[in-house]
């Protein structure tokens, strides 16, 4: 019982959080504010931008747009190469994420990618070396609300329901098959509003997902 409670005030405040986000549907399918488009973008005709991301290289993302759908129904689940910097389908050899869940907020690994994230090292200090003996393991190989189990963003229900990155928190992503690991990144999510303001104030356009990460191997 005490779990369908929870389940229950999950629902309540992911449902408020919709209620009280402005949501912009108007965005054109000429849109190249971002270096990575949505899926649904590429529907409409935009040439998706991509690069090889070599070790040491850095990206930054910006306007990654998911279709906004309001809770409970969630947008349809997109995927991300990160060794492509760019979307890419669920069946690409290079997927190493999956946006999903409401407003396409929460992060799974996929394709052998392993989740896990790092608090008392600052992100600029975080290396191939430490990157994985430094982290801890994200429940359920997913990173999403900051509630019950870890996730990248928090959600303040009495500050005008805004979502704000957890301060400090770097996601590591690498990928691991049998006992050789052949790729690890290290992920900074910066905002889920569009253009990224400094200061959110709850009410503007999302879901604009952007963030920074490095290829550490």
């Amino acid at each position: 019982m005490t779990h369908l409670f929870k389940r229950m005030a999950a629902f309540a405040i992911v449902a408020l959080l919709a209620a009280s986000c402005q949501k912009d549907n108007t965005t054109p399918a000429s849109d190249k504010s971002g270096v990575s488009l949505s899926k649904s973008a590429a529907t409409e005709g935009v040439t998706l931008l991509s690069r090889t991301i070599n070790t040491g290289d850095t990206a930054q993302v910006r306007n990654l747009k998911s279709d906004s759908i309001i809770p409970p129904n969630s947008p349809a689940p997109f995927y991300y190469s990160l060794s492509t910097e760019s979307t890419v389908t669920a069946f690409s050899a290079s997927r190493s994420l999956q946006f999903n869940g409401y407003f396409n907020a929460d992060i799974n690994g996929v394709n052998n990618f392993i989740l896990a994230y790092i608090d008392n090292i600052a992100y600029g200090s975080i290396n191939a070396t430490n990157a994985i003996s430094s982290s801890t393991a994200a429940t359920g190989n997913k990173l999403g609300y900051n509630s019950v189990n870890a996730g990248w963003y928090n959600y303040f229900f009495n500050d005008n329901h805004k979502v704000l990155p957890v301060a400090g928190r770097t996601i590591i992503a690498y990928k691991k098959v049998g006992t050789v690991i052949s790729e690890i990144y290290k992920i900074k999510m910066l905002s889920i509003y569009k253009d990224m303001p400094a200061n959110p104030t709850g009410t503007e356009p999302i879901p604009y997902l952007s963030f920074d990460y490095q290829r550490l191997q």
